[in-house]
C-alpha cells in the first residue's frame, strides 16, 4: 500500500513538472532557463531539399471561417473581406510574446517570405499575409499599426495587420480555426503579467477562401510556405 501510495505521488509529480515545463515554453517565460535556446527550423536553413512548386497537390481541409475585426487603422471590418481574391497566408500572434519559437518566429516567417517574392515578382499582387492579435486589450488597432510598420515596408506583397475589438469578438475566430489560447498570470500586484499559453499555428488560405495547409513550429519555415503557395496558385492557373 505505501508503495502504490509513493508511486502515485511520484507520477502525479512528473505530471505537474511536465505541464509546467509547456506553459512555460508556450508563454515565453525565459527566466529561468540558462541553457541555450533550440531554434525551430523556421529561423534557419532547411535540412532537406523540400519538393519543387507543383509537383504535388495540397487538398482543401476545410473553409476559412471569417469574424469581426479591426484593422490596424481602427476600422472595423471582416476577416473574410481579406480572404478569396488572393493566396492568403493567416497568423495568430500576440506583440509581447517572448518565446522565439511562438510568435516571433511566426513574424519572421512571413516577413522572410514577403522578401523572397521579391525574386519572384510575378506572384506578388497574389498574396497576401495577414496577421491577427489574440490579445485585443494590449494589442490595439495603434500597436499593431506600429508592429507591422518595418515588416511592411520591406515586404514585396500586400501584409495586413489586425486586431479585435473585444474577446467577445475574437473568441469566435479563435474557435473556428482551432486556435486555443489561454491566458497564463505571472506574478502579483505590481509585477503582475499576463501571457498566452498557445500552439503556435499558420493557415494557407487559396483565392477560393478553403484552408490548404496549417503549420506548425515545425514545419513554418518560408521556403516551405512560399513553395505550397507557389502551387496553390499554377493550381489556380491551371483551373482558370
Amino acid at each position: 500500500m505505501l508503495m502504490r501510495s509513493i508511486y502515485i505521488v511520484f507520477i502525479a509529480s512528473v505530471a505537474f513538472l511536465v505541464w509546467q515545463l509547456g506553459v512555460s515554453y508556450q508563454s515565453g517565460d525565459t527566466k529561468s532557463t540558462n541553457q541555450a535556446e533550440i531554434l525551430a527550423p523556421g529561423w534557419g536553413e532547411l535540412s532537406f531539399e523540400p519538393p519543387a512548386p507543383a509537383t504535388y497537390q495540397l487538398p482543401r481541409i476545410q473553409k476559412a471561417a471569417s469574424g469581426h475585426i479591426l484593422s490596424s487603422a481602427g476600422q472595423p471590418v471582416e476577416l473574410a473581406d481579406y480572404l478569396g481574391d488572393k493566396v492568403v497566408l493567416l497568423s495568430f500572434i500576440y506583440t509581447s510574446c517572448s518565446d522565439v519559437n511562438g510568435c516571433p518566429l511566426a513574424t519572421f516567417v512571413l516577413h522572410a517570405l514577403g522578401k523572397a517574392v521579391k525574386s519572384q515578382p510575378q506572384f506578388a499582387d497574389d498574396i497576401r499575409l495577414v496577421t491577427l492579435s489574440f490579445d485585443p486589450e494590449r494589442d490595439t488597432p495603434q500597436v499593431m499599426r506600429d508592429y507591422g510598420k518595418d515588416f511592411k515596408a520591406d515586404s514585396a506583397v500586400e501584409w495586413v495587420f489586425a486586431t479585435t475589438e473585444s474577446e467577445q469578438q475574437l473568441d469566435p475566430i479563435l474557435e473556428q480555426y482551432g486556435q486555443f489560447v489561454f491566458k497564463v498570470t505571472e506574478g502579483k500586484g505590481a509585477d503582475k503579467k499576463v501571457n498566452f499559453a498557445h500552439v503556435l499555428k499558420s493557415f494557407l488560405i487559396d483565392k477560393q477562401g478553403y484552408i490548404r495547409n496549417i503549420y506548425s513550429v515545425s514545419y513554418l519555415h518560408p521556403e516551405v510556405v512560399l513553395n505550397d503557395i507557389i502551387t496553390v496558385l499554377k493550381e489556380s492557373d491551371i483551373q482558370s
